[in-house]
C-alpha cells in the first residue's frame, strides 16, 4: 500500500495535466455515484397505494347509454382500508369489462356501530332512496353487509342476486335457503403466514396473536386456530384478551426476544375506539421489540415484516368478476362459492433492513415492497453513456499517468544511482584512507603493544611499575581497535569472532564510560542473570557501545538517565523479517536508552548513513553510528532505533547467541597460550616488530630465524630447509611478496606451513591471494597472546 501511495505521489508530482485529470475523473466519479446510491423512488408493487382517496370512484359509472346500476352494500366507512380496496376491485373490473355499469356504493358504518341496530333505519333509508329501482346485482362486502342483504332482499330488491366478498368464517349455512346466492369466502392463511415467520425466526418460542373481540375478530381467531394446530408443541400461543389500545401497547412493550407477533382482523378495542388496518400496524410495529406479521395486505408498509397476505382489492375483483357472470346471463345459484382466493407472498424491505433479513432467504415468489429503486434502475441509458465516458477517461488517466509514473521513476532512479555513486565514492575515500594509514599504523602498534607485553612479562606482581604498561597495553588496544572499526566500517576488515559474554562487555565498557558522561547522568546497567553468549570481536562490540553511549550524554545536555540493560530474545519469522536479521532463533540483546533530546522520524531513517550527522560543525564526523552499524552486520546482527522528539531514544543490539558450554569451552581453549619446540621462519621488513615477534616465539620455546624481506626468508630457507616448520611471513615486503615466498617454498616442500602477518587491509589480502587460497592470516596489530595462539593452532592444523 505505502509502495501505491509512493507511486501515485511521484506520478502527481510529476504532471500537472494529470492532476487535473484526475480531478475531473473524481468529480465525474462522484457525481455518478451519487446519482446511482440516490433513491429516485419506491417500488411498492401494489396496484394502488394503500389509503388513498376514493371518493372520486363512487357514483362513477362507464359513460353511454342506459347503464346498468348496480348496488354495492360496504359493510364500514369510506376511509377504512380494506374495504376502500374491495371497492377498488370491484371498480376496476367494471371499467376493464367494458360493460356500461353504474356502481352505487352505500356505507354500513359497522365498524363504529358493530351491534347492527341500525340496520332497520338504513333499510327504510335505502327504500325510499331507491324506490322503484331494480337492481340485477346486489354485492355485499363482508360479512355485515351480507347479513343486512339477505335480511332485507325480499323487501328492498327483490330478484336481485346477491354476490358476496370478504366474508369471515364461511361455510355453506350462511346461504342455504337462499337463492342467487354466491361469492368469494375470506379465508385466511395463518398457517402460511406463521410457516414464513418460523423460516426466518427459527428460535421463537411464543407467538403473541393480537385480534379485537368483533364477529369478525372472533372469527378471524378460529379460523386462526384451526390452522396452527401443526405447531403446537413448537411454539406457545397468546391470544392476548379484549383490551383497551393503552393496554395493549403495555403488552406489547413487554414482549421478549423469542416472541414473535401475529395481527389478525382489529378494528375495535374494548373501550370502543376504532381503528383501522394501518394504524393497528403502526402501533403494533412502533410498540413491539420484535418483529410483527399479519395476514391483510392493507397493513403492509406500515410496521409489518410481511407473510401470505389477503387482500381487499383482490376480493373485490373476483366479487366484480362474478356479477359480470350473472350480468351476462348466468344464475348466481350455479356460480360456486370461491373458497380460496389466493394471497401473494409480500414482505416490507424497510423491515427486512430493522431485523436483519437478508433478501437472500426470502422464498423465490416473494414481492418485495419499498424496496429502493436505484438511478440505474430508471435511467439505465444515462447511466451506461456516463459509464461509457468515465472507462475512456479512465483509461486515459491511466495511460497518461503510466508514461509520467516511468519518466518520474527514471528520473528518481538516476537520481538515487547518482547517490549511490557519491556514497561509493565516500565509501571508497574513507577505505582508502583507513587502508593506507592501516599497513604502518598496525605495524606501530603491534611492536608497542608487543614489546609493552614483554615488558609486563618480565615484571613482578607486585611491581609498581605494572599499572603504566598496563595502560600503555590499554591504549594500544583501544588504538588498534579504532583501526579495526573503520575498516570494518569500509568493509575491509576481515573479524575474528570469539566467545564473549555480552554481560563482561557491559561491565567493561561501564568502567570505560563513566569517566566521560559526567555526574549529571544517571548511568545504570540491568545485566541478564546468567551469561549471553555470542560469537564476537569484544573490542568492537565494546566500541559501538562506547560511541551509543557518548551520542546519549551528547544529547542530554542538561543531564538525564542512561540505562543499559542486556536479556535474551528468541526472534520467530515473522519479528526476523521486520527486524532485517540474517536467521531466527535465540538472541542477546543489547538494549540502551536515554532521557535526551531524541529525534523525528527523518533523522531516524537516516541515522546510520555514512557522514550524517546533527551535530554542529566540528563536533562530529557523522561516521560513528556508521561503523557501529557495520559492525554489528558483520557479527551477523542488526541495530535498531526507536525515538520520540522530547523523550529519548533507545538503541537495540541483537546478536546471535551460541551455546553456553560451547562458549566456555571455545573461551577456555583460547584463553591456553600454547608454545612449542618447532622451528619457525619469520619474515618482516619491519626491524622493530621482527624483533618482538622474534622475542615473543623465544620465550614460547620456539626457535627462530629472522629474515628482513623475501628475498632472504627464500635465502634462509634453503639453508634450513630440513628443520623449518612454520612459514611466519609479512605479506608485503621488499624484493618478494610473503605469498610469493611461499609458492616458491612450497616447491620444495608441499608440507609446509604458513601463517600471514599484515597491517594491510583485507581487500589488499584478497588482492594478493591470501583469502582466495584460504590460507592462515593475522591482522595487525595483533598482541602476544593472540600470536601464539594463532602460531600454535597453525602448526597444529
Amino acid at each position: 500500500m505505502r509502495e501505491f501511495i509512493r507511486k501515485i505521489r511521484l506520478v502527481m508530482n510529476g504532471s500537472p495535466l494529470f492532476v487535473l485529470l484526475i480531478v475531473v475523473f473524481g468529480a465525474v466519479l462522484c457525481v455518478l455515484l451519487a446519482l446511482l446510491l440516490f433513491q429516485v423512488d419506491r417500488a411498492y408493487e401494489i396496484a394502488m397505494p394503500v389509503g388513498e382517496d376514493r371518493s372520486a370512484f363512487v357514483d362513477a359509472g362507464i359513460p353511454g347509454s342506459e347503464p346498468q346500476e348496480i348496488l354495492v352494500l360496504n359493510s364500514y366507512h369510506r376511509g377504512y382500508s380494506w374495504s376502500d380496496n374491495e371497492m377498488d376491485g370491484i371498480i376496476e373490473t367494471f371499467r376493464r369489462s367494458g360493460w356500461k355499469i353504474l356502481p352505487r356504493i352505500e356505507y354500513l358504518d359497522c365498524k363504529r356501530f358493530p351491534g347492527m341496530d341500525h340496520f332497520d333505519r338504513m333499510r327504510d333509508l335505502l327504500q325510499e332512496k331507491y324506490r322503484g329501482r331494480k337492481f340485477p346485482v346486489v354485492i355485499a362486502a363482508d360479512n355485515p353487509a351480507l347479513e343486512f342483504a339477505l335480511r332485507y332482499r325480499p323487501r328492498l330488491f327483490p330478484g336481485a342476486a346477491v354476490v358476496f366478498c370478504g366474508i369471515n368464517g364461511f361455510t355453506p349455512d350462511m346461504i342455504r335457503g337462499y337463492r342467487n346466492v354466491t361469492g368469494v369466502a375470506e379465508r385466511l392463511n395463518a398457517l402460511g403466514t406463521m410457516s414464513l415467520a418460523m423460516k426466518l425466526h427459527p428460535w421463537t418460542r411464543e407467538v403473541v396473536v393480537v385480534h379485537d373481540y368483533t364477529i369478525t375478530g372472533l372469527s378471524t381467531r378460529r379460523e386462526t386456530e384451526e390452522q396452527l394446530k401443526p405447531f403446537e408443541g413448537l411454539v406457545t400461543f397468546r391470544y392476548l384478551e379484549n383490551m383497551p389500545l393503552s393496554r395493549l401497547k403495555e403488552e406489547l412493550q413487554r414482549l421478549t426476544q423469542d416472541t414473535l407477533v401475529l395481527g389478525l382482523s382489529y378494528s375495535i378495542d374494548k373501550e370502543g375506539q376504532v381503528i383501522n388496518h394501518e394504524q393497528i400496524a403502526n402501533l403494533m410495529s412502533t410498540n413491539s421489540p420484535v418483529p410483527v406479521y399479519a395476514v391483510h395486505e392493507e397493513r403492509l408498509g406500515y410496521g409489518i415484516i410481511g407473510g401470505e397476505l389477503l387482500s381487499g382489492r383482490s376480493h373485490g375483483a373476483h366479487a366484480g368478476e362474478i356479477a359480470l357472470q350473472v350480468l351476462s346471463g348466468v344464475p348466481a345459484s350455479r356460480i360456486p362459492v370461491e373458497l380460496n382466493c389466493p394471497a401473494r407472498v409480500l414482505f416490507d424491505f424497510r423491515q427486512l433492513v430493522r431485523y436483519f433479513i437478508p433478501l437472500s432467504r426470502l422464498p423465490r415468489d416473494s414481492v418485495v415492497v419499498n424496496r429502493p429503486v436505484s438511478f440505474i434502475t430508471r435511467y439505465p441509458g444515462l447511466v451506461f453513456t456516463s459509464v461509457g465516458i468515465m472507462i475512456i477517461l479512465a483509461v486515459g488517466v491511466l495511460v497518461l499517468g503510466f508514461n509520467v509514473y516511468h519518466r518520474k521513476a527514471a528520473e528518481e532512479e538516476q537520481k538515487k544511482l547518482q547517490a549511490q555513486l557519491l556514497q561509493s565514492q565516500k565509501m571508497e575515500a574513507v577505505g582508502l584512507l583507513a587502508g593506507g594509514l592501516a599497513h604502518d599504523f598496525n605495524n606501530i602498534m603491534t611492536a608497542i603493544t608487543g614489546y609493552a607485553a614483554l615488558v609486563r612479562k618480565r615484571m613482578t606482581q607486585e611491581d609498581p611499575s605494572r599499572m603504566f604498561v598496563d595502560q600503555v597495553m590499554s591504549a594500544a588496544d583501544r588504538a588498534s581497535k579504532l583501526t579495526r572499526g573503520l575498516l570494518v566500517f569500509s568493509r575491509k576488515q576481515v573479524i575474528e569472532a570469539r566467545p564473549v559474554d555480552l554481560n563482561e562487555i557491559v561491565k567493561n565498557t561501564e568502567k570505560l564510560v563513566m569517566p566521560l558522561i559526567g555526574a549529571d547522568i544517571a548511568f545504570t546497567t540491568k545485566l541478564a542473570q546468567g551469561p549471553l553468549t555470542v560469537m564476537a570481536d569484544s573490542g568492537q562490540i565494546e566500541q559501538v557501545l562506547m560511541n551509543l553511549c557518548t551520542n546519549a550524554r551528547d544529547a542530554m545536555p542538561g543531564g538525564g538517565r542512561l540505562i543499559v540493560e542486556t536479556g535474551e530474545i528468541t526472534v520467530d519469522d515473522a519479528y526476523r523479517k521486520n527486524h532485517l536479521l540474517e536467521r531466527s532463533g535465540h538472541y542477546g540483546l543489547i538494549s540502551l536508552s536515554d532521557t535526551g533530546a531524541g529525534m523525528d522520524e527523518k533523522v531516524r531513517k537516516q541515522i546510520f548513513e555514512p557522514f550524517f550527522t546533527t551535530k554542529d560543525a566540528g563536533k562530529g564526523t557523522g561516521l560513528g553510528l556508521s561503523i557501529a552499524y557495520g559492525i554489528i552486520k558483520q557479527h551477523k546482527g542488526m541495530i535498531t532505533v526507536s525515538s520520540v522528539p522530547g523523550r529519548g531514544t533507545t538503541f537495540k543490539i541483537f546478536l546471535p547467541l551460541v551455546k553456553s558450554e560451547q562458549g566456555i569451552a571455545a573461551k577456555r581453549a583460547a584463553d591456553r597460550i600454547p608454545g612449542g619446540r618447532e622451528t619457525i621462519l619469520l619474515a618482516e621488513d619491519e626491524p622493530g616488530v621482527r624483533s618482538m615477534i622474534a622475542i615473543t616465539l623465544r620465550d614460547a620455546g620456539y626457535t627462530v630465524i629472522e629474515a628482513i624481506d623475501g628475498a632472504d626468508a627464500l635465502s634462509r630457507f634453503m639453508a634450513h630447509r630440513e628443520v623449518v616448520h612454520l612459514l611466519l611471513t609479512d605479506v608485503i615486503m621488499p624484493n618478494k611478496s610473503g605469498t610469493q615466498v611461499y609458492e616458491e617454498i612450497r616447491l620444495a616442500n608441499p608440507l609446509i606451513k604458513v601463517l600471514f602477518i599484515s597491517g594491510y587491509s583485507a581487500t589488499i589480502m584478497q588482492n594478493r591471494g591470501v583469502a582466495a587460497e584460504n590460507l592462515s592470516f593475522l591482522p595487525k596489530p595483533v598482541s602476544n597472546d593472540d600470536l601464539l595462539k594463532k602460531v600454535r593452532a597453525t602448526l597444529d592444523a
